[in-house]
Formats: structure tokens, C-alpha cells, sequence
């Protein structure tokens, strides 16, 4: 998490918003508590259509336990005016739901629809998009262009504006295939993407 703060943080200091997308670490589905008492961390409450400060769990978001985000809202906000997380992950998600025609593809495109809409109507510049892959995901990247074509098109349809920013771990043996196939899924998608 040190290295995607860091990262995230050189941003230039305004309004951030962020598009939360992946499988089940990026929904309430952690151990890891943090009642965010910023009340410039917003979190988009689907249900009332509307945005609401940020606590653990986050409201409108899958799972019954706790999420990462409240906790970097509260680092990003001290370097920004607003952070604004669109939490769209889903529990059980792997790279082939996001797919073209994948189960989630469509609320992919709707989310990042919805934070281009956002930000043109507060005169943000852009939207930065996490992309938060869990250790199961490693089970299907033994093929490349499963998580390169999904990430491809999903960085192409959010515009060349957009910031992404991918965290992405594993377990298992260091000798695992799907360890290897999993890095070398991150250095395909590095080095087609800026």
C-alpha cells in the first residue's frame, strides 16, 4: 500500500475521484477497520444516488466486513481538497467477468461513465481508476490476454486522461505458474500503457 500511496500522491493537489474496480478485496470483504473521521472522504452510495462521508463498511458496497479504502482516503485527503471513491467491485469478480461480454463488463463501462459525467460537472480534469486483483485471480492468468485484453479495453474506454493505478497480489509456491503468468501479466499491460 506504501508504493501505491506514494504513487497516488504526486498527483496534483485538487478534487480526486477514483473508480474502484476488481474482485473481492476491493469491497467490504476485509479485516481491516478504519472509521474514516475526514469529512472531505466521500464514498458513492448507489442506492440513494448520492455521495456519502466514507466509514467502514462502505455504504452501497458488496460484503459484510470492512474495506481497504477508508484508510487511503484519510492519506490522499491530506494532500487533496475532496477524494471521492466509486466503489464498483464485485465479490467472487475475476479478470474474465470484466471482459467484453463478461458479467460485469457493463457496470465496468457504466461506472467509469458515471465518473466522467462527475468530474466534467465539478471541473475536475480527469478520473483515476484502482484496480484492486486479489490472490485468487492468479487461477486465471495462466493466458495473458485474459488480463491484458480486459485491461486494455477497460483503460481505452475510460479515456487517455485517466489514471490507473493496478494492485495486484498473490500467493502461493514462488515457483507457481500462475505466479510467473500473473507477472507476466503486469509487465505485458506496463509496457502497452503508459
Amino acid at each position: 500500500m506504501n508504493f501505491l500511496l506514494n504513487t497516488i500522491l504526486h498527483l496534483v493537489k485538487s478534487d480526486q475521484v477514483y473508480v474502484i474496480l476488481g474482485g473481492s478485496s476491493a469491497t467490504n470483504y476485509n479485516d481491516f477497520f478504519n472509521y474514516t473521521s475526514d469529512p472531505n472522504v466521500y464514498s458513492y452510495y448507489f442506492k440513494n444516488n448520492s455521495w456519502v462521508s466514507t466509514f467502514n463498511p462502505m455504504l452501497g458496497v458488496e460484503g459484510n466486513g470492512s474495506s481497504i479504502w477508508p484508510l487511503l482516503g484519510d492519506f490522499l485527503v491530506k494532500e487533496n481538497s475532496s477524494i471521492y471513491f466509486y466503489d464498483c467491485a464485485r465479490i467472487g469478480a475475476n479478470i474474465e467477468d470484466w471482459r467484453v461480454n463478461g458479467r460485469y463488463y457493463s457496470l465496468a463501462e457504466n461506472c467509469l461513465d458515471t465518473a466522467s459525467t462527475f468530474t466534467k460537472e465539478r471541473d475536475i480534469n480527469n478520473y483515476n481508476v484502482l484496480w484492486q486483483e486479489g490472490p485468487q485471480d492468479n487461477y486465471y492468468s495462466y493466458d495473458s490476454n485474459y488480463f491484458t485484453d480486459t485491461m486494455n479495453h477497460l483503460i481505452s474506454k475510460s479515456g487517455i486522461n485517466t489514471n490507473w493505478f493496478i494492485s495486484i497480489y498473490t500467493y502461493g509456491d514462488i515457483n507457481s505458474s500462475y505466479r510467473n503468468s500473473k507477472l507476466e501479466d503486469i509487465l505485458i499491460l506496463t509496457n502497452l500503457n503508459e
